[in-house]
Protein backbone atom coordinates (compact mmCIF):
# COMPACT_ATOMS: atom_id res chain seq x y z
CA UNK A 1 0.00 0.00 0.00
CA UNK A 2 1.58 3.25 -0.98
CA UNK A 3 1.07 6.10 1.63
CA UNK A 4 2.57 9.58 1.24
CA UNK A 5 4.12 11.97 4.07
CA UNK A 6 4.27 15.35 2.29
CA UNK A 7 6.02 18.08 4.42
CA UNK A 8 5.69 21.69 2.93
CA UNK A 9 9.45 23.30 4.23
CA UNK A 10 7.63 26.69 2.90
CA UNK A 11 4.38 28.43 1.36
CA UNK A 12 6.77 30.91 -0.47
CA UNK A 13 6.31 30.14 -3.97
CA UNK A 14 10.31 30.61 -4.44
CA UNK A 15 10.38 27.65 -1.72
CA UNK A 16 10.19 24.04 -3.48
CA UNK A 17 8.29 21.83 -1.18
CA UNK A 18 9.76 18.18 -0.44
CA UNK A 19 7.60 14.67 -0.70
CA UNK A 20 9.01 11.64 0.69
CA UNK A 21 7.64 7.95 -0.15
CA UNK A 22 7.72 4.67 1.32
CA UNK A 23 6.18 1.48 0.33
CA UNK A 24 4.90 -0.58 3.30
CA UNK A 25 2.61 -4.00 2.82
CA UNK A 26 0.28 -2.54 5.05
CA UNK A 27 -1.37 0.59 6.66
CA UNK A 28 -0.70 -0.32 10.20
CA UNK A 29 3.00 -1.83 9.30
CA UNK A 30 4.55 1.93 9.09
CA UNK A 31 8.01 0.15 10.24
CA UNK A 32 8.30 -1.36 7.00
CA UNK A 33 8.66 1.82 5.41
CA UNK A 34 11.58 1.80 2.63
CA UNK A 35 13.02 5.52 1.70
CA UNK A 36 12.65 5.95 -1.90
CA UNK A 37 13.66 9.17 -3.59
CA UNK A 38 12.43 12.50 -3.11
CA UNK A 39 10.54 14.35 -5.49
CA UNK A 40 10.56 18.46 -5.05
CA UNK A 41 7.56 20.74 -6.10
CA UNK A 42 7.07 24.01 -5.75
CA UNK A 43 3.81 24.59 -3.79
CA UNK A 44 1.46 25.95 -7.16
CA UNK A 45 2.30 22.13 -8.49
CA UNK A 46 -0.07 20.01 -7.59
CA UNK A 47 0.33 16.08 -6.72
CA UNK A 48 -1.30 14.98 -9.57
CA UNK A 49 0.52 17.28 -11.89
CA UNK A 50 2.65 15.37 -15.04
CA UNK A 51 5.71 16.26 -13.30
CA UNK A 52 4.70 14.83 -10.16
CA UNK A 53 3.22 11.44 -11.81
CA UNK A 54 6.16 10.91 -13.62
CA UNK A 55 9.00 11.53 -10.56
CA UNK A 56 6.27 8.88 -9.06
CA UNK A 57 6.09 6.43 -11.28
CA UNK A 58 10.01 6.13 -11.77
CA UNK A 59 10.63 6.26 -7.98
CA UNK A 60 7.95 3.24 -7.53
CA UNK A 61 10.01 1.27 -10.06
CA UNK A 62 13.15 1.49 -8.11
CA UNK A 63 11.47 0.52 -4.78
CA UNK A 64 9.61 -2.54 -7.00
CA UNK A 65 13.71 -3.51 -8.29
CA UNK A 66 14.47 -3.46 -4.35
CA UNK A 67 12.07 -5.74 -3.57
CA UNK A 68 11.81 -8.16 -6.23
CA UNK A 69 15.66 -9.01 -5.97
CA UNK A 70 16.71 -11.62 -3.67
CA UNK A 71 20.00 -13.21 -2.71
CA UNK A 72 20.68 -15.85 -4.66
CA UNK A 73 21.01 -19.42 -2.53
CA UNK A 74 24.40 -19.14 -1.10
CA UNK A 75 26.62 -21.80 0.72
CA UNK A 76 27.35 -21.91 4.13
CA UNK A 77 30.48 -20.02 4.72
CA UNK A 78 33.47 -21.96 4.51
CA UNK A 79 36.19 -21.67 7.23
CA UNK A 80 40.01 -21.29 6.64
CA UNK A 81 42.05 -23.81 8.48
CA UNK A 82 46.10 -24.98 8.57
CA UNK A 83 46.69 -28.57 8.58
CA UNK A 84 50.62 -29.81 8.68
CA UNK A 85 52.32 -31.69 6.15
CA UNK A 86 52.57 -35.39 8.23
CA UNK A 87 48.57 -34.39 9.37
CA UNK A 88 47.41 -34.51 5.62
CA UNK A 89 50.10 -37.46 4.78
CA UNK A 90 48.18 -39.64 7.49
CA UNK A 91 44.82 -38.48 6.51
CA UNK A 92 45.37 -39.80 3.04
CA UNK A 93 46.45 -42.73 4.09
CA UNK A 94 44.17 -43.74 6.45
CA UNK A 95 41.16 -43.13 3.62
CA UNK A 96 39.86 -39.81 6.09
CA UNK A 97 40.68 -37.63 3.17
CA UNK A 98 39.33 -38.73 -0.44
CA UNK A 99 41.87 -37.19 -3.20
CA UNK A 100 39.61 -39.67 -5.85
CA UNK A 101 35.94 -38.29 -6.43
CA UNK A 102 34.19 -39.30 -10.06
CA UNK A 103 34.82 -36.02 -11.14
CA UNK A 104 38.57 -35.41 -9.98
CA UNK A 105 41.36 -35.32 -12.63
CA UNK A 106 43.84 -37.76 -12.80
CA UNK A 107 47.41 -37.52 -11.93
CA UNK A 108 48.59 -35.10 -14.54
CA UNK A 109 51.55 -33.44 -13.10
CA UNK A 110 55.29 -34.18 -15.07
CA UNK A 111 57.70 -35.06 -12.33
CA UNK A 112 59.26 -31.66 -12.31
CA UNK A 113 56.02 -30.04 -11.39
CA UNK A 114 55.73 -32.38 -8.20
CA UNK A 115 59.25 -31.31 -7.67
CA UNK A 116 58.75 -28.00 -7.84
CA UNK A 117 55.84 -27.73 -5.20
CA UNK A 118 58.10 -29.81 -2.54
CA UNK A 119 60.43 -26.60 -3.48
CA UNK A 120 57.46 -24.27 -2.56
CA UNK A 121 56.91 -26.03 0.13
CA UNK A 122 60.67 -25.67 1.53
CA UNK A 123 61.38 -22.40 0.86
CA UNK A 124 57.82 -20.86 2.18
CA UNK A 125 56.53 -19.66 -1.35
CA UNK A 126 52.78 -18.67 -2.37
CA UNK A 127 50.74 -22.08 -2.66
CA UNK A 128 46.79 -21.80 -3.30
CA UNK A 129 44.82 -23.38 -0.30
CA UNK A 130 43.46 -27.27 -0.72
CA UNK A 131 39.60 -27.15 -0.90
CA UNK A 132 38.04 -29.80 1.15
CA UNK A 133 34.16 -30.64 1.30
CA UNK A 134 34.19 -32.43 5.02
CA UNK A 135 31.26 -34.80 5.91
CA UNK A 136 30.38 -35.94 9.98
CA UNK A 137 28.73 -38.42 11.65
CA UNK A 138 25.29 -38.11 13.48
CA UNK A 139 27.39 -37.40 16.41
CA UNK A 140 29.50 -34.61 14.94
CA UNK A 141 32.35 -37.07 14.41
CA UNK A 142 34.07 -35.93 11.01
CA UNK A 143 34.05 -38.88 8.83
CA UNK A 144 35.91 -37.64 5.28
CA UNK A 145 37.46 -34.77 3.90
CA UNK A 146 36.72 -34.82 -0.04
CA UNK A 147 39.50 -32.89 -2.16
CA UNK A 148 37.46 -30.55 -4.57
CA UNK A 149 41.07 -28.73 -5.10
CA UNK A 150 44.44 -29.75 -4.68
CA UNK A 151 44.59 -33.74 -5.60
CA UNK A 152 47.84 -32.87 -7.41
CA UNK A 153 49.39 -30.98 -4.30
CA UNK A 154 48.37 -33.52 -1.92
CA UNK A 155 49.79 -36.38 -4.28
CA UNK A 156 53.09 -34.59 -4.73
CA UNK A 157 53.73 -34.75 -0.84
CA UNK A 158 52.90 -38.32 -0.33
CA UNK A 159 55.02 -39.51 -3.26
CA UNK A 160 57.63 -37.03 -1.93
CA UNK A 161 57.15 -38.56 1.55
CA UNK A 162 57.24 -41.98 -0.16
CA UNK A 163 60.59 -41.55 -1.50
CA UNK A 164 58.96 -41.75 -5.26
CA UNK A 165 60.33 -38.28 -5.96
CA UNK A 166 63.24 -36.44 -5.10
CA UNK A 167 63.57 -32.84 -3.38
CA UNK A 168 66.09 -30.86 -6.29
CA UNK A 169 68.14 -28.25 -4.58
CA UNK A 170 67.82 -25.07 -5.51
CA UNK A 171 70.79 -24.12 -5.05
CA UNK A 172 73.49 -27.04 -6.29
CA UNK A 173 70.33 -29.06 -8.31
CA UNK A 174 71.17 -32.11 -5.96
CA UNK A 175 69.22 -34.84 -5.84
CA UNK A 176 67.55 -35.30 -2.04
CA UNK A 177 65.25 -38.08 -1.10
CA UNK A 178 62.89 -38.65 1.89
CA UNK A 179 63.97 -41.69 2.32
CA UNK A 180 64.22 -45.16 -0.01
CA UNK A 181 61.67 -46.30 -1.85
CA UNK A 182 59.88 -49.48 -0.84
CA UNK A 183 59.62 -50.63 -4.82
CA UNK A 184 63.53 -49.34 -6.09
CA UNK A 185 65.49 -51.74 -7.08
CA UNK A 186 68.18 -49.34 -8.11
CA UNK A 187 71.34 -49.77 -6.51
CA UNK A 188 71.93 -46.07 -6.93
CA UNK A 189 73.23 -44.63 -3.91
CA UNK A 190 70.16 -41.81 -2.68
CA UNK A 191 71.41 -39.02 -0.95
CA UNK A 192 68.92 -39.06 2.13
CA UNK A 193 67.64 -35.44 3.88
CA UNK A 194 68.26 -35.05 7.38
CA UNK A 195 66.17 -36.21 10.31
CA UNK A 196 65.84 -32.90 11.61
CA UNK A 197 65.02 -31.50 8.45
CA UNK A 198 62.55 -33.80 7.13
CA UNK A 199 61.13 -33.45 10.75
CA UNK A 200 60.80 -29.70 10.25
CA UNK A 201 58.64 -29.91 6.53
CA UNK A 202 56.69 -32.81 8.15
CA UNK A 203 55.48 -30.16 10.45
CA UNK A 204 55.08 -27.02 7.52
CA UNK A 205 51.45 -26.17 7.61
CA UNK A 206 49.63 -25.82 4.86
CA UNK A 207 46.84 -23.64 4.11
CA UNK A 208 43.41 -25.38 3.40
CA UNK A 209 39.63 -24.05 3.31
CA UNK A 210 36.86 -26.42 4.17
CA UNK A 211 33.16 -26.51 3.14
CA UNK A 212 30.56 -28.14 4.73
CA UNK A 213 27.20 -29.62 4.09
CA UNK A 214 27.73 -29.80 0.66
CA UNK A 215 25.93 -32.25 -1.53
CA UNK A 216 27.30 -33.63 -4.81
CA UNK A 217 25.70 -30.99 -7.06
CA UNK A 218 27.40 -28.30 -4.91
CA UNK A 219 31.06 -30.47 -4.97
CA UNK A 220 30.96 -30.55 -8.93
CA UNK A 221 30.06 -26.94 -8.99
CA UNK A 222 32.88 -25.88 -7.03
CA UNK A 223 35.22 -27.73 -9.05
CA UNK A 224 34.02 -26.52 -12.19
CA UNK A 225 34.37 -23.20 -11.21
CA UNK A 226 38.18 -23.81 -9.75
CA UNK A 227 38.79 -25.47 -13.11
CA UNK A 228 37.80 -22.13 -14.77
CA UNK A 229 40.98 -20.76 -15.29
CA UNK A 230 42.96 -24.15 -16.06
CA UNK A 231 43.16 -26.05 -18.94
CA UNK A 232 41.34 -29.14 -18.66
CA UNK A 233 41.25 -31.43 -21.11
CA UNK A 234 37.88 -32.52 -23.59
CA UNK A 235 37.73 -35.79 -21.72
CA UNK A 236 38.14 -34.34 -18.27
CA UNK A 237 35.19 -31.74 -19.05
CA UNK A 238 32.84 -34.72 -20.01
CA UNK A 239 33.55 -35.98 -16.71
CA UNK A 240 32.07 -33.56 -14.87
CA UNK A 241 28.61 -34.46 -14.69
CA UNK A 242 26.70 -36.14 -12.58
CA UNK A 243 23.56 -37.63 -14.74
CA UNK A 244 22.55 -41.08 -14.72
CA UNK A 245 24.70 -41.49 -17.65
CA UNK A 246 28.08 -39.82 -16.62
CA UNK A 247 27.36 -42.57 -13.25
CA UNK A 248 26.61 -45.43 -15.81
CA UNK A 249 29.69 -44.62 -17.93
CA UNK A 250 32.15 -44.29 -14.24
CA UNK A 251 30.45 -47.88 -13.11
CA UNK A 252 31.84 -49.52 -16.64
CA UNK A 253 35.20 -47.49 -15.68
CA UNK A 254 35.40 -49.40 -12.13
CA UNK A 255 33.96 -52.18 -13.40
CA UNK A 256 36.33 -53.29 -16.60
CA UNK A 257 38.95 -50.64 -16.65
CA UNK A 258 41.44 -52.24 -14.04
CA UNK A 259 44.69 -53.92 -13.83
CA UNK A 260 43.82 -57.02 -14.46
CA UNK A 261 41.03 -55.72 -17.45
CA UNK A 262 41.73 -53.35 -19.79
CA UNK A 263 44.49 -51.16 -17.45
CA UNK A 264 46.64 -54.11 -18.05
CA UNK A 265 50.14 -53.00 -18.35
CA UNK A 266 50.27 -55.24 -21.62
CA UNK A 267 47.47 -53.45 -23.08
CA UNK A 268 48.56 -50.20 -24.54
CA UNK A 269 45.86 -47.92 -25.03
CA UNK A 270 45.78 -43.90 -23.86
CA UNK A 271 44.31 -43.34 -20.82
CA UNK A 272 46.06 -40.41 -19.76
CA UNK A 273 43.63 -37.43 -18.46
CA UNK A 274 40.36 -39.43 -18.62
CA UNK A 275 40.71 -40.33 -22.09
CA UNK A 276 39.56 -43.87 -21.08
CA UNK A 277 36.60 -41.91 -19.98
CA UNK A 278 35.90 -40.19 -23.04
CA UNK A 279 36.66 -43.68 -25.01
CA UNK A 280 33.91 -45.81 -22.63
CA UNK A 281 31.19 -42.93 -23.41
CA UNK A 282 31.50 -42.70 -26.86
CA UNK A 283 31.49 -46.30 -27.31
CA UNK A 284 28.16 -46.61 -25.37
CA UNK A 285 26.53 -43.72 -27.07
CA UNK A 286 27.45 -45.36 -30.23
CA UNK A 287 25.64 -48.33 -29.11
CA UNK A 288 22.65 -46.51 -27.79
CA UNK A 289 22.05 -44.84 -31.38
CA UNK A 290 22.90 -48.69 -33.24
CA UNK A 291 19.31 -49.43 -34.93
CA UNK A 292 17.36 -53.05 -35.05
CA UNK A 293 17.78 -53.17 -38.69
CA UNK A 294 21.79 -52.46 -38.77
CA UNK A 295 23.34 -49.33 -38.14
CA UNK A 296 19.32 -47.46 -39.44
CA UNK A 297 20.69 -44.45 -36.69
CA UNK A 298 24.27 -44.46 -36.86
CA UNK A 299 26.29 -44.14 -39.76
CA UNK A 300 29.57 -42.88 -37.44
CA UNK A 301 30.98 -42.98 -33.89
CA UNK A 302 29.54 -39.68 -32.95
CA UNK A 303 31.15 -36.50 -32.63
CA UNK A 304 32.05 -34.92 -29.09
CA UNK A 305 29.34 -32.48 -29.11
CA UNK A 306 26.63 -35.28 -29.87
CA UNK A 307 28.40 -37.43 -26.74
CA UNK A 308 28.22 -34.40 -24.58
CA UNK A 309 24.28 -33.77 -25.18
CA UNK A 310 23.47 -37.70 -24.70
CA UNK A 311 25.96 -37.62 -21.38
CA UNK A 312 23.60 -34.42 -20.18
CA UNK A 313 20.35 -36.38 -21.15
CA UNK A 314 18.59 -37.40 -17.87
CA UNK A 315 14.87 -37.30 -19.95
CA UNK A 316 15.55 -40.90 -21.56
CA UNK A 317 16.59 -43.26 -18.77
CA UNK A 318 18.96 -46.33 -19.76
CA UNK A 319 16.92 -49.47 -20.02
CA UNK A 320 18.42 -52.57 -17.73
CA UNK A 321 18.01 -54.94 -20.60
CA UNK A 322 20.42 -52.29 -22.74
CA UNK A 323 22.93 -51.94 -19.92
CA UNK A 324 23.56 -55.70 -19.29
CA UNK A 325 24.10 -55.74 -22.83
CA UNK A 326 26.63 -53.05 -22.75
CA UNK A 327 28.57 -54.99 -19.97
CA UNK A 328 28.50 -58.29 -21.47
CA UNK A 329 29.97 -56.38 -24.78
CA UNK A 330 32.78 -55.19 -22.56
CA UNK A 331 33.31 -58.35 -20.35
CA UNK A 332 34.17 -59.75 -23.91
CA UNK A 333 36.55 -57.08 -24.44
CA UNK A 334 37.98 -57.94 -21.25
CA UNK A 335 38.29 -61.31 -22.35
CA UNK A 336 40.08 -61.05 -25.52
CA UNK A 337 42.23 -58.77 -23.89
CA UNK A 338 43.81 -60.73 -21.61
CA UNK A 339 43.61 -64.27 -23.39
CA UNK A 340 47.23 -65.05 -24.37
CA UNK A 341 46.28 -66.23 -27.66
CA UNK A 342 43.06 -63.86 -27.63
CA UNK A 343 45.42 -60.68 -27.42
CA UNK A 344 47.35 -61.19 -30.57
CA UNK A 345 45.23 -58.53 -32.11
CA UNK A 346 45.74 -56.22 -29.86
CA UNK A 347 49.64 -56.43 -30.60
CA UNK A 348 49.82 -56.33 -33.88
CA UNK A 349 50.95 -52.63 -33.76
CA UNK A 350 52.79 -50.36 -31.39
CA UNK A 351 49.36 -49.05 -29.38
CA UNK A 352 45.37 -49.65 -29.49
CA UNK A 353 43.84 -46.23 -30.50
CA UNK A 354 40.49 -45.29 -28.12
CA UNK A 355 38.91 -45.37 -31.74
CA UNK A 356 39.92 -48.57 -32.64
CA UNK A 357 38.39 -49.66 -28.57
CA UNK A 358 35.26 -47.97 -29.62
CA UNK A 359 35.12 -50.20 -32.86
CA UNK A 360 35.57 -53.56 -31.04
CA UNK A 361 33.15 -52.35 -28.46
CA UNK A 362 30.37 -52.10 -31.65
CA UNK A 363 31.69 -55.23 -33.37
CA UNK A 364 31.16 -57.46 -30.32
CA UNK A 365 27.94 -55.84 -29.77
CA UNK A 366 26.58 -56.65 -33.30
CA UNK A 367 27.81 -59.76 -33.87
CA UNK A 368 27.63 -61.13 -30.55
CA UNK A 369 25.50 -59.54 -28.45
CA UNK A 370 22.12 -58.67 -30.10
CA UNK A 371 23.43 -60.99 -33.24
CA UNK A 372 20.63 -64.40 -33.42
CA UNK A 373 21.86 -67.43 -32.10
CA UNK A 374 22.89 -68.99 -35.47
CA UNK A 375 25.32 -65.85 -36.44
CA UNK A 376 26.85 -65.09 -33.26
CA UNK A 377 30.63 -65.15 -33.36
CA UNK A 378 32.70 -67.24 -31.27
CA UNK A 379 35.40 -65.59 -29.27
CA UNK A 380 38.54 -66.84 -31.48
CA UNK A 381 36.16 -65.62 -34.49
CA UNK A 382 35.82 -62.41 -32.92
CA UNK A 383 39.52 -62.21 -32.29
CA UNK A 384 40.16 -62.65 -36.01
CA UNK A 385 37.69 -60.09 -36.57
CA UNK A 386 39.50 -57.71 -34.45
CA UNK A 387 42.45 -58.34 -36.91
CA UNK A 388 40.67 -57.62 -39.73
CA UNK A 389 39.46 -54.34 -38.29
CA UNK A 390 42.38 -53.31 -37.49
CA UNK A 391 44.53 -53.57 -40.76
CA UNK A 392 41.10 -52.21 -42.45
CA UNK A 393 41.23 -48.91 -40.37
CA UNK A 394 44.87 -48.28 -41.19
CA UNK A 395 44.94 -49.10 -44.66
CA UNK A 396 42.33 -46.63 -45.01
CA UNK A 397 43.75 -44.06 -42.47
CA UNK A 398 46.99 -42.82 -41.48
CA UNK A 399 46.36 -41.30 -38.56
CA UNK A 400 43.62 -43.39 -36.32
CA UNK A 401 41.89 -40.38 -34.24
CA UNK A 402 38.81 -39.65 -32.60
CA UNK A 403 36.96 -38.38 -35.44
CA UNK A 404 33.98 -38.79 -38.31
CA UNK A 405 36.17 -39.77 -40.83
CA UNK A 406 37.95 -43.04 -38.89
CA UNK A 407 34.64 -43.46 -36.91
CA UNK A 408 32.57 -44.28 -40.13
CA UNK A 409 35.33 -46.64 -41.23
CA UNK A 410 34.60 -48.70 -38.31
CA UNK A 411 30.89 -48.25 -37.91
CA UNK A 412 31.00 -49.70 -41.42
CA UNK A 413 32.93 -52.54 -40.94
CA UNK A 414 31.05 -53.50 -37.45
CA UNK A 415 27.93 -53.34 -39.92
CA UNK A 416 29.37 -54.84 -43.48
CA UNK A 417 31.55 -58.13 -41.66
CA UNK A 418 29.73 -61.20 -42.48
CA UNK A 419 31.80 -64.69 -41.75
CA UNK A 420 32.11 -65.63 -44.92
CA UNK A 421 31.75 -64.22 -48.37
CA UNK A 422 29.99 -60.09 -48.58
CA UNK A 423 27.72 -60.53 -51.30
CA UNK A 424 26.97 -56.36 -50.53
CA UNK A 425 30.49 -55.07 -52.15
CA UNK A 426 32.24 -56.30 -54.91
CA UNK A 427 35.81 -57.46 -54.46
CA UNK A 428 38.40 -54.80 -55.16
CA UNK A 429 41.96 -56.94 -55.25
CA UNK A 430 42.55 -59.22 -52.93
CA UNK A 431 40.29 -59.25 -49.78
CA UNK A 432 40.18 -61.81 -47.20
CA UNK A 433 37.72 -63.08 -45.47
CA UNK A 434 38.23 -65.31 -42.24
CA UNK A 435 36.23 -68.69 -42.80
CA UNK A 436 34.29 -70.52 -40.08
CA UNK A 437 36.82 -72.07 -38.84
CA UNK A 438 38.73 -69.23 -37.60
CA UNK A 439 42.22 -70.16 -38.44
CA UNK A 440 41.42 -70.28 -41.86
CA UNK A 441 41.54 -67.56 -44.68
CA UNK A 442 39.98 -67.40 -48.07
CA UNK A 443 40.54 -64.24 -50.80
CA UNK A 444 38.45 -62.81 -53.99
CA UNK A 445 40.60 -62.54 -56.94
CA UNK A 446 39.06 -59.24 -58.85
CA UNK A 447 38.43 -61.49 -62.19
CA UNK A 448 37.05 -64.46 -60.59
CA UNK A 449 34.71 -65.39 -57.87
CA UNK A 450 36.37 -67.66 -56.94
CA UNK A 451 36.90 -68.86 -53.26
CA UNK A 452 40.33 -70.29 -52.71
CA UNK A 453 41.00 -71.63 -48.69
CA UNK A 454 44.54 -71.48 -47.69
CA UNK A 455 44.50 -74.83 -45.94
CA UNK A 456 41.14 -77.47 -46.35
CA UNK A 457 39.29 -77.65 -43.25
CA UNK A 458 35.91 -78.90 -42.49
CA UNK A 459 33.28 -75.64 -42.30
CA UNK A 460 29.95 -75.12 -41.92
CA UNK A 461 27.77 -71.74 -42.42
CA UNK A 462 24.46 -70.93 -43.35
CA UNK A 463 23.00 -68.97 -46.28
CA UNK A 464 25.53 -67.37 -48.60
CA UNK A 465 28.53 -68.19 -46.38
CA UNK A 466 31.02 -70.68 -47.21
CA UNK A 467 31.03 -74.43 -46.81
CA UNK A 468 33.85 -76.31 -48.04
CA UNK A 469 34.40 -80.11 -47.89
CA UNK A 470 37.24 -81.47 -46.35
CA UNK A 471 37.29 -84.42 -48.82
CA UNK A 472 36.95 -82.78 -52.34
CA UNK A 473 38.44 -79.18 -51.11
CA UNK A 474 36.17 -77.39 -52.97
CA UNK A 475 33.93 -74.53 -51.94
CA UNK A 476 30.36 -73.94 -52.19
CA UNK A 477 28.34 -71.35 -51.96
CA UNK A 478 24.50 -70.71 -50.58
CA UNK A 479 24.04 -69.47 -54.27
CA UNK A 480 25.83 -72.81 -56.14
CA UNK A 481 29.06 -74.36 -56.28
CA UNK A 482 32.12 -72.65 -57.79
CA UNK A 483 34.94 -74.66 -59.14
Amino acid sequence: MLNFVSSYLSLLPTVKCQCHFAISDSFEDTKQFLPCSSIFLTPHQSLFSPIFIQSFHASVRSITNVIDFEMPKALKRPRDATFSVRSLYDDIKRGLIDVNPEYQRDVVWKAEKQIMLIDSVFTNHYMPPIIFSVSYEENGTEVTKICLDGKQRLTSLQLFIDGAIPLKHPETSKLWWFKNHESSTSKTHRNIIPERIRQSFLNRQIRCTEYEELDEEDEREIFRRVQLGMALSTAEKLRIRSTRHAKFINELRELYVTESGLAAPSFRWDRSRDADYRCLAQAVYALSKWGPERNTALKTTGTLSQVEKWLDDDTSPMSGEFADQVKQAFSILVQLTVDEDLSKPFLMYKKVSPMEIIGVVILIYVHSIIAPPFEKLTLPELSAAVAQMRQDVRREHKDIRLNDRVGKTVVTFADTFHWGVDWSSPTKGRRYIHSCAGADQVHLTETKTRAVFIRSTWSEAFDDQIVCSYARSTAYFGRGPIE
